[in-house]
């Protein structure tokens, strides 16, 4: 009866030290990881798992630490683990879709973001990942849309992240990025200081120069905005931003040969782009050319059927030609597709 307490007493007290160690690993593990240690941190999330092999957790901070290493492949596999034993974390499939995106796999990255949205429609993270990976594809207008609702989401926190990354980083991109969300916060001035920045940086930022321009045509400032959108140009003569921007400028400043001259370049660089006949479409609406107007949006329907844009463009035409029931009919095919 004795060696059976004595052997039981052994159990209990040799688990007491089992769990003092693995506390004391795992001190040691977020220790290395907070001081950015992240190769002793990695082999001591390895050593945590030979006797824990499926905490999410840890598998979770493992993959973190790859993925601060730049090893992108080992860090997707491991997340892939991490979301497999734990899928309600949207925290893992929002670093999992930062992952796709630092791969430049832009589209797996969205589909990462869309669902944790889904999850969470409010999840600040995801919305702001998901603006920047729109940005990189090019989708300008579903990036504005959602860093807008980051910015009502909480404002104070978006410039908090911001600020941080420029302290933290002081590269071209990080001050375009705080730029750019001080233009949607309608501080222009601001906005042009850290495009500014971004472009002493690096002259070649290309999207600096874009944005700055776009900042000047919010103030009115249309030659200098053209002076910006001719740079652009020059480093990426086929993106259709450049022509459609240009083509707003000198339209506000009644140079309507030019502005149309811009919009058409547009589509001739990008005829499988949205961006294009969306803002020829317009400019037409505004000269009151519907009929023009109608062709355009009609090409954004059979290009992105799956999308409201053509169906909004070209129910305004027909409202201003006055044919109301095509135009509503329009409308409600707009709304069925995001009743947003």
């Amino acid at each position: 009866m004795k060696s059976i307490i004595i052997i039981f007493t052994f159990l209990i007290i040799n688990n007491v030290f089992s769990q003092t160690d693995s506390n004391i690993l795992w001190s040691n593990c977020e220790d290395a990881f907070n001081k950015k240690n992240y190769t002793e941190a990695i082999n001591c999330y390895m050593d945590f798992l030979k006797s824990n092999p499926n905490n999410d957790t840890v598998i979770y901070k493992l993959a973190l630490s790859y993925q601060n290493t730049g090893d992108y492949i080992t860090a997707g596999r491991y997340l892939l683990k991490a979301i497999e034993l734990n899928k309600d974390e949207i925290v893992y499939i929002n670093i999992l879709g930062l992952n796709y995106d630092y791969q430049k796999n832009y589209d797996s990255a969205i589909i990462c973001f869309n669902k944790c949205l889904g999850k969470d429609p409010n999840y600040l993270n995801a919305l702001f990942n998901r603006a920047s990976s729109f940005q990189k594809t090019g989708d300008y207008r579903r990036c504005y849309e959602d860093a807008l609702r980051c910015l009502d989401i909480d404002k104070e926190k978006v410039f908090e992240w911001l600020e941080e990354s420029v302290q933290n980083k002081n590269n071209d991109t990080s001050y375009n990025n705080i730029g750019f969300f001080y233009s949607l916060a309608k501080n222009y001035k601001k906005a042009i200081e850290n495009y500014n920045k971004a472009i002493e940086i690096n002259p070649l930022c290309f999207t600096a120069y874009i944005n700055r321009g776009i900042a000047y045509v919010l103030l009115s400032d249309y030659r200098r905005a053209i002076k910006d959108f001719d740079k652009a140009e020059k480093l990426d003569p086929k993106n259709p931003i450049v022509y459609t921007n240009r083509g707003i400028a000198y339209h506000n400043l009644m140079e309507e040969e030019q502005a149309i001259k811009d919009f058409n370049k547009a589509v001739q660089v990008a005829p499988n782009s949205r961006e294009g006949y969306l803002e020829r479409g317009l400019y037409f609406v505004l000269i009151e050319e519907y009929d023009k107007a109608i062709k355009d949006f009609e090409k954004i329907i059979k290009l992105f059927p799956e999308e409201e844009f053509g169906y909004v463009g070209r129910g305004i035409a027909y409202a201003l030609l006055e044919e109301y029931e095509n135009a509503l009919e329009d409308f409600q095919k707009a709304l069925k597709i995001n009743p947003g």
